[in-house]
């Protein structure tokens, strides 16, 4: 169904078969209004409480890792092989440093 003129006229049948387009941003706008009328847990329970543990037990470790390579480079500072208890007291004093200092005080004078 051409017309002289080059252009190919659309029917009213073709335009309701024709799919309409829907932008990103209106379909994430979309999205956002539907999570912030619904009322339960976006993110199922049990697949969260297994994240989180897994993150609970991840941060203690990466910790121990830190304060451990710390010691070590403290150690071999002192051009010594073995991690001594001294080292992980100089690491401890000197990453809580300031931590006292930024505390508010409890003292009333």
């Amino acid at each position: 169904m051409a017309s002289p003129c080059g252009r190919r006229n659309t029917t009213s049948i073709e335009k309701a078969y024709s799919k309409k387009r829907v932008r990103y941003h209106v379909k994430s706008l979309r999205e956002m209004r539907r999570a912030q009328k619904f009322v339960g847990l976006l993110i199922p329970r049990l697949p969260f409480m297994r994240v989180a543990l897994l993150c609970l037990q991840e941060a203690p470790k990466d910790f121990a890792i830190d304060f451990m390579n710390d010691a070590f480079l403290l150690a071999t500072h002192c051009h010594r092989v073995t991690l001594m208890d001294k080292d992980y007291v100089v690491v401890s004093k000197l990453r809580y440093k300031f931590e006292k200092v930024l505390a508010p005080l409890d003292k009333h004078d």
